[in-house]
C-alpha cells in the first residue's frame, strides 16, 4: 500500500479530530471568571503500523487548547528508525515494536504515541544469478534465504 493510500486512510478522521477540538462556545464560568484553561491536549494518527523495513509513513498529529498547533517528533528507542520534522517515519532494518511520539511545542507535557510494528523484509538470493548452458546441459543453483525463520527453499 502506497503512502498516500495510507495516508488518505485516516484524513478524514483526523479533520473530525480538528473539529471536535475546536470546542463549543458559551458554557464559560457564569461567576463572570475565565475559570481553569483546559489542558493541551495531542492526537496522533495513525495509532499504529505494521511496516517493513525501510518503509515510510507520514503521520499527522493535531493540538488542541493551545495558540501554537507544532509538535516535536521522537522515536523513542534507539536503532527503531528516523522521523523527520514533518512527522515521516522511516522504519530500521530490524525486527522489532518501536514507539513514536509528537510532544506539543506549547507543552511537551502533552503527548501522544504511536505503536509501530517493525518486519525485516524476507529476500532470496539466488547463485549464480545468471547462467549461459549448451544444449541439454545442466547446472546446479543454490538459494539464500534471509530474514526467514523458515530458510528452506521448493524449485
Amino acid at each position: 500500500m502506497s503512502a498516500l493510500s495510507r495516508m488518505s486512510q485516516w484524513m478524514l478522521p483526523l479533520a473530525a479530530l480538528g473539529l471536535l477540538s475546536c470546542g463549543g462556545g458559551g458554557g464559560g464560568n457564569p461567576g463572570g471568571g475565565s475559570g481553569t484553561p483546559p489542558p493541551v491536549a495531542v492526537a496522533l494518527l495513525p495509532a499504529s503500523a505494521d511496516l517493513e523495513s525501510g518503509d515510510t509513513l507520514g503521520f499527522a498529529a493535531s493540538v488542541a487548547n493551545a495558540a501554537n498547533p507544532a509538535v516535536t517528533w521522537q522515536v523513542m528507542e534507539g536503532g527503531g528508525g528516523s522521523v523527520s520534522p514533518s512527522g515521516l517515519y522511516t522504519a530500521p532494518d530490524a525486527d522489532g515494536t518501536f514507539h513514536l511520539r509528537a510532544a506539543a511545542v506549547a507543552d511537551p507535557r502533552a503527548t501522544a504515541d504511536a505503536t509501530l510494528r517493525v518486519r525485516r523484509k524476507v529476500t532470496v538470493t539466488v547463485s549464480p544469478a545468471t547462467a549461459s548452458l549448451a544444449p541439454a546441459a545442466t547446472r546446479a543453483f543454490t538459494a539464500a534465504v534471509a530474514n526467514a525463520a523458515d530458510t528452506s527453499v521448493t524449485w
